[in-house]
């Protein structure tokens, strides 16, 4: 700068072999101040630039364990041509890819991640040295495709960021909870972390993510640890912690299915069977019989037709209990329902409290209802309980008026009560052993109503005599 103006220099350096010291002096010895404001260094050849090119142009993906195509010629060209030029080819991982000196390349897919495959011309006396590159990649090969139907584990999402493949688009992944962190009230976000095995060792950070749906939370503690949950969202890496970013939601959420054993007694028999009543507020499971055959169990539930009381085995169902798969029925929760046993050496049956199972369907045209829902609530209605006609001689069992005139009473605590709307043909007892009004008892296996119609397909009652179809055969009832 100079009478605080800038001005430009030019200094042309030729033949130079070695370092180069440039003096800038002031116009007055003192007092004297200059200002650089920018200094340049071009360097200019006399040579002629080159370049490489290679065949195929663009990078290459495998994926871990391919087997097809793994080799592969993509020679680079100089242009211009050279006479007697030298081409070299290297790479930057031999246990990814290996490159001869005619740039034919073997890929390695038994491990994972990245080599660039270089080419280099050094140039001579005329012409300058130019390189070209591309790089080859293999991927992990993910259990899942990162869909909703077919989402990422957590393995997957870790062994794609060591690759640098993290999806940059939305992804679904699926883990168990492993840990459940901050809630942030003013956003209605939970942080929380997911791993394959439910473990703390090797987990996902999903940060102050949203609820089932989108939804918001309302607490830390609406996530508990165990849940299997589908998670969508953008993945990425924040200070070196892999994560989903926030605002991702759980698009499915599964709770674990856990049975708790509990005994059932307090039958009254009928024959060579034996019922009780039975109702809870949780999801129950009744096997079919234990392991030791000690017993044989029907859940029913029931409905009036005329004057007779029909009893409608419940479909049977698996559970997996203990690693074992085991027949039996599902109650809904706070439902009430009849339990036929069959004894053999035993007077008590085992039963499951279910929990985290939340796809048991309500019964239908069912009569029964739970020790728990108030009578006052049904209008119109008789009500009845299991008992014996004679208690003394323990006969006559059978659903009997738990109090004068079929009104309101006192139901056993887990138990169950019938209640009969008031009809013409509603009785005042309905006994197992078919006397006066009985009850029309369905075999065990039987999971659909033995509904009777007459020959014109009209629905009859079990009163009804001549030609009946009854679960679509014909038979004559006198």
């Amino acid at each position: 700068m100079a009478d605080s103006k800038f001005t430009d220099y030019s200094i042309d350096i030729t033949n130079a072999t070695g370092s180069v010291t440039i003096t800038f002096t002031g116009l007055q010895k003192s007092k004297s101040r200059f200002f650089l404001d920018e200094v340049k260094v071009t360097k200019t050849s006399t040579k002629t630039a080159t370049q490489l090119t290679f065949t195929n142009t663009g990078d290459k993906t495998f994926t871990q364990g391919d087997t097809d195509g793994l080799t592969f010629t993509n020679a680079a060209t100089l242009t211009p041509a050279v006479d007697g030029a030298t081409i070299t080819y290297s790479s930057s991982d031999k246990n990814i890819a290996t490159v001869d000196e005619t740039g034919k390349v073997s890929v390695k897919t038994d491990n994972t991640g990245s080599a660039t495959i270089t080419a280099i011309y050094a140039g001579d006396d005329t012409y300058e040295g130019s390189t070209a590159s591309y790089k080859i990649t293999v991927a992990p090969k993910p259990t899942g495709a990162g869909t909703e139907a077919n989402p990422y584990t957590v393995a997957d999402v870790v062994a794609l960021n060591n690759a640098g493949l993290l999806p940059t688009d939305s992804a679904y992944v699926k883990g168990i909870i492993s840990e459940v962190g901050d809630f942030n009230s003013k956003f209605s976000e939970l942080t929380y972390y997911i791993s394959d095995d439910g473990k703390t060792t090797s987990q996902l950070q999903v940060y102050q993510g949203l609820g089932l749906n989108g939804d918001k939370f309302t607490a830390a503690t609406d996530l508990q640890t165990g849940w299997t949950v589908v998670v969508k969202g953008k993945l990425k890496v924040f200070n070196s912690t892999l994560e989903f970013n926030y605002g991702s939601k759980i698009t499915s959420l599964t709770k674990p299915v856990t049975y708790t054993k509990a005994t059932l007694t307090g039958f009254a028999q009928s024959g060579d069977d034996y019922y009780a009543t039975f109702s809870s507020d949780k999801v129950t499971f009744f096997p079919e019989s234990d392991e030791n055959i000690t017993y044989a169990t029907t859940i029913q539930k029931a409905y009036a037709l005329d004057d007779m009381l029909e009893l409608t085995a419940l479909s049977t169902a698996k559970a997996t209990i203990d690693g074992k798969d085991v027949t039996g029925y599902f109650v809904p929760a706070n439902t009430g329902v009849l339990i036929k046993a069959s004894f053999d050496n035993a007077s008590s049956i085992t039963y499951y409290t279910v929990t985290g199972k939340d796809d048991v369907a309500a019964l239908t045209d069912n009569m029964l209802y739970p020790a728990t829902k108030a009578m006052s609530e049904l209008t119109n209605c008789y009500f009845y309980k299991l008992a014996y006609d004679d208690y003394s001689s323990k006969t006559g069992l059978g659903f009997y008026w738990g109090a004068d005139n079929g009104t309101v009473f006192t139901a056993k605590t887990n138990g169950a009560y019938l209640a009969v709307p008031k009809t013409a043909s509603a009785k005042s007892a309905f006994r197992f052993d078919g006397t006066t009004t009985g009850v029309n008892t369905i075999n065990a296996k039987t999971t659909t109503n033995d509904v009777i119609y007459n020959i014109q397909g009209q629905r009859v009652g079990a009163s009804y005599k001549g030609l009946v179809i009854v679960n679509g055969k014909k038979m004559m009832r006198k």
